[in-house]
């Protein structure tokens, strides 16, 4: 935050208030909205500060995603000394707020003893950059258009087999690797064996971070379905659906269709961001996370605060690869490395003594040893005897978020990392067309022997770059229909509600409970949901304010918890209330098993029959 010129200015403009507060005297009245403004200050800023030190780019979408996802599998305790210097920050501004704002002057004030302080804190407060960065995300909804040309742009994929030989393919993503490490000016010798890889490889040079893209599932949804990742933002976690995105058709969906048994390996736990649900929504056979692995692979205590490190990962990769080409029959093999996770890394045992430079630099480190064990790991597949048989793609999941190289990277033309690796065509071809990893699925499959778009995504090998172009400045206007993948049920038939299985049946697909749905005029829905909330997320209560006027709601829920939001709440286990809004809302109690008719689920509501 402060090193941008609103921070500063925020921060300059909130100190020359603390001081200037000090010789005001403030009646009770404005007393009240000084603290008030002060605390929004407060919030914003620490808001802002945690944010930035974990996205590098204030509050983004990745922050926002995580904040309503939630963070189960998350390695806070790595940033423990944050958490507790923003308690510590939080404690002292407001006991100077109340005390700045509490002294009491003996002689009388001029006005603008007490104005000049109260334009400076508003001042703070309009600078400051969590101000810019919520405009920011909010103008995304602005920009929706009423006629969206999405469809025009956007294709559901259909795959075509461009011959007889079709190869196997080992796709890893690369936590945080960027391709500005293997700029030679900020970083002389870092990813050696990466560089000499991307010499027999054909590689990509401008592959851009575009919005809904920048963490780790938000990359892994745009190269494989070829759509940004896109949540409704006042859902607090989506795991309360079936699927994830199950109304597109991605990567996996359509390899599985062609034959090919799908894996995923990884060492973090699955839960973190959804990962897990997405691969299983889409056509993965196989899927192996933190839980799953550490006792089947006996690692005991050798973890890193987010999962298993990359040495035991990418052995047990190789491992499944050499078992999975023995079987003759198609495969993808899909792992995540962690070694590289933000802010300072964590090196795996075999990098010990392996350093860059004088090994002052954390990060770096950590960089080094994934180059090291990633780049072994691919020479172990070429000169293994399935080597003619596979593909191998080496892509970063991300941009490094804020970690201890961090102003070096600003330096450079930051770049997604990109290569696909055809042994039997081992030569250095650069492509220096302009793309992002929404075109990575459609790239690779030429090298597996087939052919489609997928998605926005387009084969960066002969694609249309106006129309690429196109695709990167409209992203932002297509919110409202990429939203339409979830596939939210509609109203129809039966709804059953299942209190001991904590689910509702409703349109022929299951959500669980507790629950808030929206119910548009035409009777399709917006699930939200408040799994894994902490302190700061929305409440159902907060939830309910942020449904539109035209549309009606049924929060599913505790008969304590809706008795905070309707105090005629009936005593009882559970209830749910409904209504066209808070005001003209109803409670009842449920009974643990109900069946609603379509008729009656529309009663419920007070919408017209």
């Amino acid at each position: 935050m402060f090193d941008s010129v609103l921070g500063i200015l925020s921060l300059f403009l909130f100190a020359l208030f603390v001081v200037l507060a000090c010789f005001s005297y403030f009646k009770p009245l404005l007393r009240s909205f000084v603290i008030a403004a002060g605390l929004l200050w407060t919030a914003l800023t620490i808001t802002h500060v945690s944010s930035d030190y974990f996205t590098g780019n204030g509050i983004d979408e990745a922050a926002i995603y995580h904040m309503w996802y939630g963070f189960e599998g998350a390695g806070f305790l790595e940033y423990i000394k944050l958490m507790l210097s923003a308690g510590i920050a939080l404690l002292l501004l407001v006991l100077t707020l109340l005390w700045v704002t509490g002294r009491i002057s003996k002689t009388k004030q001029g006005r603008h003893k007490v104005l000049v302080p109260c334009v400076l804190l508003l001042g703070s407060v309009i600078l400051n950059p969590a101000v810019h960065d919520i405009k920011e995300l909010l103008s995304v909804q602005w920009s929706q258009s009423e006629q969206s040309d999405f469809y025009r742009y956007y294709q559901s994929p259909v795959i075509t087999p461009l011959g007889t030989k079709k190869k196997n393919i080992v796709f890893i993503y690369a936590e945080s690797l960027e391709r500005t490490y293997l700029d030679e000016a900020l970083f002389p010798g870092l990813l050696e064996g990466i560089k000499s890889l991307e010499a027999k490889s054909t590689y990509f040079t401008d592959i851009k971070q575009l919005r809904g893209t920048g963490w780790t599932i938000g990359g892994i949804t745009a190269s494989q379905c070829g759509i940004p990742l896109i949540t409704p933002s006042h859902v607090n976690s989506m795991s309360g659906l079936e699927g994830f995105l199950s109304g597109t058709t991605c990567f996996g969906d359509v390899m599985s269709s062609m034959g090919y048994q799908l894996n995923f390996v990884g060492g973090a736990n699955l839960n973190f961001g959804g990962k897990g649900k997405f691969f299983k929504t889409h056509g993965f056979d196989h899927v192996e996370g933190r839980t799953e692995l550490k006792d089947k692979l006996k690692v005991g205590g050798y973890l890193s605060w987010w999962g298993l490190y990359d040495d035991v990962i990418l052995k047990y990769a190789y491992e499944r690869f050499e078992e999975l080409s023995r079987q003759n029959a198609p495969f993808g093999l899909f792992t995540l490395t962690l070694d590289t996770h933000h802010p300072k890394g964590h090196p795996s045992r075999r990098c010990k003594g392996l350093k860059y430079q004088d090994g002052e630099n954390a990060i770096l480190n950590s960089v080094k040893c994934s180059d090291f064990l990633i780049s072994e790991f691919i020479e172990k597949i070429e000169g293994s005897e399935f080597a003619k048989d596979t593909v191998v793609v080496l892509v970063s999941d991300h941009l490094a978020m804020r970690n201890t190289a961090f102003d070096q990277l600003k330096k450079g033309n930051r770049r997604d990392l990109f290569m696909i690796l055809d042994f039997e065509n081992p030569e250095a071809k650069a492509i220096n067309a302009m793309g992002s990893t929404l075109d990575v699925s459609a790239t690779v499959l030429p090298f597996m022997g087939y052919e489609g778009a997928i998605g926005l995504g387009r084969n960066l090998l002969s694609s249309d770059p106006v129309l690429t172009q196109d695709v990167h400045s409209k992203l932002k206007s297509w919110d409202a229909d990429i939203l339409k993948f979830w596939k939210f049920p509609s109203v129809q038939g039966d709804t059953q509600i299942d209190w001991e299985a904590k689910t509702i049946l409703l349109g022929g697909q299951q959500i669980k409970l507790p629950a808030l749905l929206e119910i548009k005029p035409n009777l399709t829905t917006v699930a939200r949901f408040q799994f894994n909330r902490s302190l700061y997320h929305k409440t159902f209560s907060d939830d309910i304010d942020d449904i539109p006027p035209e549309s009606y709601f049924a929060l599913f829920e505790s008969c304590e918890n809706i008795a905070k939001i309707q105090p005629t709440a009936p005593e009882g286990e559970y209830c749910v209330l409904s209504g066209p809004n808070k005001t003209e809302a109803k409670v009842a109690k449920m009974d643990l098993s109900t069946t609603y008719s379509a008729r009656d689920f529309r009663q419920l509501l007070g919408m017209e029959l």
